[in-house]
């Protein structure tokens, strides 16, 4: 919650300096609206007194109106008014909570509906909304093509394109789409239908152990069953879970609910050194991956330039072979597929490819970028491994085998 607090002020700063939707350090507002709106419910139940939770509370939740989205915002509201629901101290508070949860999903719906049927006039929501419906035809129309395996991981940008909705590209003004606006439909997509239900298994199995638990009396299950209750509300929207902010905190969400539940839990290291010396290797090995492209973007950034102020066709020539034929290409993972006699113009559609993604990252550090992503979605696993894999339940004859399925 304290972080949330810095990062939800940093989010109102942006908006303040840029005059537009503030991203904070998220990067984007459909990333940056729901990790806030998850954190607003933890915060709301701080210990301590009044000034400990309003001072965090009023920073997240600024930063999350700050973002302007609609998604990050109502997920936000029925996640904060879930976890009072459940975790409040007062029975007065908590039925309130339950009030005011109905009456916010029920106006959700209302709306969304209404605004889906054109009777509700929402700036930009009507056209976001076809947008994203648009996206959901094609993606399963995808799903239906490679139902058990999916198309591949990272495929999706590349096969939106053949099934693409006519409708969805005019409203998108033709911007290629990354992402399906559906964390689960994307899983689906891209790792077939076992991985979506493995998906939405992991979050729908851990959100519903922890309201009972909550409901059976145990309060501290609140926090993190908001937190997760939002997050995948605003996964029907967006994509949240693909990021390494809405990552780190589900797995945090997740594994603080089956390490809360599971009852005589004690803590231990032993799982400790091995599963950080595996990180450890998986960060070295995907660091030595990204290493190529890091290398391959030089070269490309090296001609781009050169060429920049306008050269000859012979000087053009042979900037590409020296840049890219030599340099980029050597670096591209499909080199060895690649013949020598097509090098040259491989190589310049090579760079056509990279200079088009270079274009649209402002500081021009692309490959930078990705392996810094790279980096926190294995933080992500890091923090779901480190929060529950570690604490191991004792040996209780009658919770055995309750407490190692959760585990599994």
């Amino acid at each position: 919650a304290w972080a949330g607090m810095v990062c939800g002020l940093w989010t109102v700063l942006d908006l303040v300096l840029r005059a537009a939707p503030g991203v904070g350090p998220f990067g984007r507002p459909g990333v940056a609206g729901p990790v806030l709106g998850a954190l607003l419910g933890p915060a709301l139940l701080l210990p301590g007194r009044g000034w400990r939770r309003l001072v965090p509370a009023m920073a997240i939740g600024a930063g999350c109106l700050a973002t302007a989205s609609r998604t990050g915002i109502l997920a936000g509201a029925i996640g904060a008014l879930a976890a009072l629901a459940l975790g409040a101290a007062s029975t007065g508070a908590r039925r309130r909570a339950r009030i005011g949860l109905v009456a916010a999903a029920t106006l959700g719906a209302l709306a969304i509906g209404l605004s889906a049927a054109g009777w509700l006039h929402v700036p930009g929501g009507g056209t976001t909304l076809e947008v994203r419906q648009g996206l959901w035809r094609a993606s399963s129309t995808l799903v239906s093509e490679q139902p058990l395996t999916g198309h591949g991981l990272g495929t999706f940008p590349a096969e939106i394109l053949r099934v693409r909705d006519a409708e969805e590209a005019v409203l998108s003004s033709g911007r290629r789409p990354r992402v399906a606006h559906n964390d689960v439909l994307h899983v689906t997509t891209e790792g077939g239908v076992l991985a979506g239900v493995a998906l939405a298994a992991w979050l729908l199995v851990a959100l519903g152990f922890g309201v009972v638990t909550a409901r059976r009396g145990d309060r501290r299950m609140a926090a993190p069953a908001g937190a997760l209750l939002a997050l995948t509300i605003a996964s029907l929207g967006e994509n949240v879970l693909l990021d390494p902010a809405g990552a780190l905190v589900a797995s945090v969400a997740v594994a603080s609910l089956l390490t809360l539940g599971t009852r005589g839990a004690v803590t231990s290291v032993r799982l400790l050194a091995p599963l950080l010396l595996l990180l450890g290797l998986a960060s070295l090995a995907s660091a030595g991956v990204r290493t190529r492209d890091l290398i391959a973007d030089h070269h490309v950034r090296a001609y781009r330039d050169q060429v920049r102020d306008g050269v000859d066709p012979v000087s053009a020539v042979e900037l590409a072979q020296k840049e890219l034929a030599g340099g980029a290409l050597v670096q591209h993972p499909f080199a060895h597929q690649i013949g020598d006699e097509v090098v040259l113009l491989r190589a310049l559609q090579i760079a056509n490819e990279r200079l088009a993604e270079a274009a649209l990252v402002r500081d021009g550090h692309l490959a930078l970028h990705q392996v810094a992503h790279h980096v926190q979605c294995l933080t992500s696993t890091l923090a779901f491994v480190l929060v529950h894999a570690v604490t191991l339940p004792r040996p209780r004859r009658g919770d055995r085998g309750r407490a190692q399925g959760r585990r599994a």
